[in-house]
């Protein structure tokens, strides 16, 4: 679906209604073929994939719904308790109070057991999700914005297909090893495409129209194994290299102070320090940080110790 010429705003309208999908399997399946047909890389498989994408959209709702179900009855029968116990009985108050908590407990495991990701057809949704927003706004692709928000969708996915063996339970850890080190090289295939939009060539946009038109069919038969795959980079956690530098941080300040208190602690102080120092440096260097900064720290700290 084109969008129209004369907005000056992509159109990222997902037009998917959760309340309807929630009470009737027809809209699913109505949502999904119109979507599909709508997008003109798809024409030639609309059909399978809208038929896909429903099925695996239904399956998902259907949790959902014996989720919400259970809480209903759960909260009918905790009100029709509560309404025949006595109000000023301490029977009541303690009803009242420990089934809340009981019923709200329940309530999350339930929805959380429902709302389990199954990353296969999640990286499926999000591929479809980007074709859709390619097809819908061919006439921003110009804008570095639109392919910008388009890259992240695509960090998404490759996300999502690298956390599919995370279900693989009950095997060899060898095996386990050797399915997520495919799983990365599938991302890292679907990784290259944000360096695509990012700096497009002329035909870019043909190309990655037809790559994930390709690699959607390949997802919703079951065959994420069979999806493109480049070489994997290792990849430093963002909440690994915070710890490393707050690691640094803590033990950098630590040998201030014993240097700040080498009057008191005497001799101990200079070797508690260089050790504390030496953490630090260690700790910047792991992080990737210029260790100069440390220098800064143990110069303001000797700055600190002569002045007392």
């Amino acid at each position: 679906m084109k969008s129209d010429s004369t907005s000056d705003r992509p159109d990222f309208a997902s037009r998917y209604r959760a309340l309807p999908a929630l009470v009737t399997n027809r809209y699913i399946r109505t949502y999904y073929q119109r979507e599909v047909a709508a997008c003109s890389s798809l024409k030639n498989r609309a059909e399978v994939i809208a038929s896909k994408l429903s099925q695996f959209e239904i399956e998902r709702i259907s949790g959902l719904r014996q989720a919400v179900g259970i809480v209903a009855i759960m909260f009918g029968i905790y009100i029709y308790i509560a309404y025949n116990l006595q109000r000023d009985s301490l029977m009541y108050t303690f009803f009242v109070a420990v089934g809340a908590v009981v019923v709200l407990v329940l309530e999350r495991a339930l929805l959380v057991s429902a709302r389990r990701p199954r990353y296969e057809r999640s990286a499926a949704d999000k591929l479809f999700v980007i074709i859709r927003e390619l097809n819908q706004n061919i006439d921003h692709w110009n804008l570095s914005s639109f392919r910008w928000h388009i890259a992240v969708h695509l960090e998404e996915a490759a996300k999502a297909i690298e956390r599919i063996p995370l279900t693989l339970k009950k095997v060899a850890p060898g095996v386990r090893r050797e399915v997520f080190k495919l799983s990365r090289s599938k991302a890292e295939a679907m990784r290259q495409l944000e360096m695509w939009v990012i700096r497009p060539q002329e035909s870019t946009l043909a190309a990655i129209n037809a790559r994930l038109a390709d690699d959607l069919c390949t997802l919703t038969d079951g065959r994420w194994y069979d999806l493109p795959e480049a070489e994997y980079g290792h990849r430093v956690s963002t909440w690994l290299v915070v710890v490393e530098i707050l690691g640094a941080i803590i033990a950098i300040g630590s040998a201030l102070t014993v240097i700040g208190l080498a009057s008191r602690l005497g001799p101990v102080a200079a070797v508690l320090s260089t050790v504390l120092a030496a953490v630090g440096v260690y700790l910047l260097n792991v992080a990737g940080l210029p260790i100069g900064i440390l220098e800064r720290y143990v110069e303001a700290g000797e700055r600190v110790a002569s002045d007392k």
